[in-house]
Parts: C-alpha cells; sequence; structure tokens
C-alpha cells in the first residue's frame, strides 16, 4: 500500500562567499543584504507553499533572483576574468525525478539567468534529443551560449553583467585605474555601443552599497550563490551560480562544478 506520507517543505538560500561580516559592513549595508535575501526567501517560499510546487522550480526561482540583484556575485553583478569579461557557470543537483542528478554550464556569457540554462540541460534530458541536451551534464562556451537563445532563453548583451563597483575591484586587482571615463569607454566597447544610452540605464541599477568583499589586503571576493529546497514530495534540489574568481583567468571551472565531486 502507498504511503500519503508527505514532507514538509523546506528551503534555504545563500548569497555568497568573501570576508563579509558584521564587523565591516556599515548599518546600510547590512539592510541592503538582509532586505535582499529576505525578498529572495519570502517569494520563494511562497512559490513553494502552491500545490504542485517542485523544489527544481523553487530552486531555480530563487537563484534567479540572486543573478539579478548586482548585490551577488552571478548574473548582474557578476566579477570579471584577467580580460575584463565575464564568464558565469551555474549547477543543478536533484535527488529524483530525472534521469540526470546533476547538470552544470560554464563559461556562459551570453544568458541573463545561467541557472535557467542549467535548469533546461536537466529536464530536457527526458527528451530522445532534448533540443541537444540528450546524455550530457556539462556544457560550455560557445555551445551553452548557442542554446540560451535555441531553447527560447533570455539573451542579454555583455554589458547587462557591468557595475561600477566590480569593475572596481577588477581594476584595483590589476593594479589600473577605476575612473569612469575607463569603465564607460571599457563597456560600450564590450558591446559595441556607440550610444550612452543602455550604458546609463545599466549604471541607474549599480548600488553603491558599501562593498565589504573588497579591502584590498584580504583575499579577492568570492560569492557563489545558491538555494536547497526540500519540496513535499520527497525531491530535494541543490542550485547554485556564480561569476567566480575576480580577476580569474578565462576558461577557469570554479566552485559551482563541484557538486559533482560531492554526490
Amino acid at each position: 500500500m502507498k504511503s500519503s506520507r508527505t514532507n514538509t517543505p523546506r528551503i534555504i538560500i545563500h548569497g555568497g562567499a568573501g570576508n563579509i561580516s558584521r564587523a565591516n559592513l556599515t548599518e546600510d549595508a547590512y539592510q541592503e543584504y538582509r532586505s535582499a535575501l529576505l525578498a529572495t526567501l519570502h517569494s520563494s517560499y511562497a512559490l513553494l507553499s502552491k500545490p504542485g510546487a517542485t523544489a527544481l522550480d523553487v530552486a531555480t526561482h530563487a537563484v534567479a533572483m540572486l543573478e539579478d540583484n548586482p548585490l551577488f556575485n552571478a548574473g548582474h553583478g557578476a566579477v570579471y576574468t584577467t580580460a575584463g569579461t565575464h564568464e558565469l557557470e551555474a549547477s543543478v543537483m536533484v535527488s529524483k525525478g530525472y534521469h540526470k542528478r546533476g547538470v552544470g554550464v560554464m563559461e556562459v556569457s551570453g544568458a541573463k539567468n545561467p541557472i535557467k540554462l542549467a535548469r533546461e540541460l536537466l529536464i530536457r534530458g527526458e527528451e530522445a534529443d532534448g533540443g541537444g541536451a540528450a546524455g550530457h551534464v556539462q556544457l560550455a562556451g560557445e555551445t551553452a551560449n548557442k542554446l540560451v537563445e535555441t531553447w527560447g532563453l533570455e539573451t542579454v548583451s555583455p554589458g547587462y553583467y557591468w557595475t561600477k563597483r566590480r569593475w572596481d575591484e577588477h581594476r584595483k586587482g590589476l593594479g589600473k585605474s577605476t575612473d569612469r571615463e575607463t569603465y564607460q569607454k571599457h563597456k560600450r566597447r564590450a558591446d559595441k555601443c556607440s550610444s550612452f544610452v543602455a550604458e546609463c540605464a545599466a549604471d541607474a541599477r549599480d548600488l553603491n552599497t558599501h562593498d565589504p568583499s573588497w579591502n584590498g589586503h584580504d583575499y579577492l571576493p568570492q560569492g557563489t550563490v545558491g538555494a536547497v529546497v526540500l519540496d513535499s514530495n520527497g525531491m530535494l534540489c541543490v542550485a547554485t551560480s556564480t561569476g567566480g574568481l575576480t580577476n580569474k583567468l578565462p576558461g577557469r571551472i570554479g566552485v559551482s562544478q563541484n557538486i559533482f565531486h560531492t554526490r
């Protein structure tokens, strides 16, 4: 006889790693981070509380919200490589319900939400071909970026990821200037854009929050974000996304892929 028992849904989120502590956060900065995390938690738990909600969908939702927030090192607001570019990573792992148990995408540079690309790689594995997903569990670079558009996910130009705050970290780490004129010039070059319109709109999204993850003395900032979700059917899902390390070498594969070694 099949049991009718269900699990109590649970969710845990985290906003990254680094040398952030109450000791080096201003009160305003603390409230910014706290508000962002609580907004993500409340929105995700509301979704988790709905009938039929799956751990995969909720974890993806939570991580996508963190990717959209420039406070965190994922998506918009991710850190730069030594080349001044962005190479993002995202991973998803599930305890049951799919042929694949874990997938990851790396060197992503055209997806608004890399975590949604990882989710597609997982669920499309249930189909014979899956639009190219097939039995693949890790995809990187040009192949991953082409699938963003092929699978109907939202694409962005390189400048979407840029923020002046992360640019300053990148340039300080290389011992170079951080003036806004240089920032604007490089950002326009990244987008091959001759107009300031799109750039100014992006700059308006930048937060002026005091950033404790860079002080010039400790290690460079890190910031993999993530969510762990248990749904009422007993599926456990772990989702994570990151921009990696400030001034990482292009092509570096980072911690978001470690889930495959800890299963």
